[in-house]
């Protein structure tokens, strides 16, 4: 079994976060060059198992869609643009 680097998972899910579902192609695309060449597809495989992600097959294509619940922010910390609790 093969190790793989998880970093590139929370540049993911900001991406996600931001498009709600991309192609494959386009997510890969879309990271930072730094962290291309770090992504590997089990990191998916892992992030589907984990709940965060689905992976659906259109056409020739794999689509990578953020679940409803996932986020890049680690808990209590607000999107941007929210006003913090009790303002």
């Amino acid at each position: 079994m093969a190790m793989y680097d998880p970093s590139p998972r929370s540049a993911v899910l900001r991406l996600l976060e931001r498009w709600s579902r991309l192609p494959l192609s386009d997510l890969v695309r879309m990271l930072d060059p730094l962290q291309r060449p770090r992504f590997r597809t089990e990191l998916l495989n892992d992030m589907e198992r984990e709940g965060l992600v689905t992976l659906l097959s259109v056409g020739d294509e794999v689509v990578v869609e953020l679940a409803s619940h996932a986020t890049a922010r680690p808990a209590g910390q607000p999107t941007v643009g929210t006003p913090p609790p009790g303002d």
